[in-house]
């Protein structure tokens, strides 16, 4: 395995790979998209709080592409549900 023990990288790897799976979802107007959007979202701000240092949280939150991405989806989707 290419990360071997190092726990962030699996984390890191899994959050990619759901936040691409969130993309093709909502391209195809799948209906699970809002269930696994949610499902993400969760996991990322389970992680996060996890982290000790609010300056390491507020990176692994905003820093990185694939957690801000699955933010604003899950942001859209709110929004989504406030209008219907």
């Amino acid at each position: 395995m290419i990360f071997g023990n190092c726990p962030v990288a699996r984390i890191i790897l899994e959050i990619r790979t759901l936040y691409i799976c969130c993309q093709v979802l909502l391209a195809c107007d799948d209906p699970r998209a809002d269930q696994i959007i949610e499902k993400t979202y969760n996991l990322v701000q389970e992680y996060a709080a996890k982290i000790q240092s609010e300056d390491f949280r507020e990176s692994f939150l905003n820093n990185v592409p694939w957690h801000r991405g699955i933010r604003e989806m899950w942001e859209a989707e709110q929004e989504n549900k406030k209008i219907t």
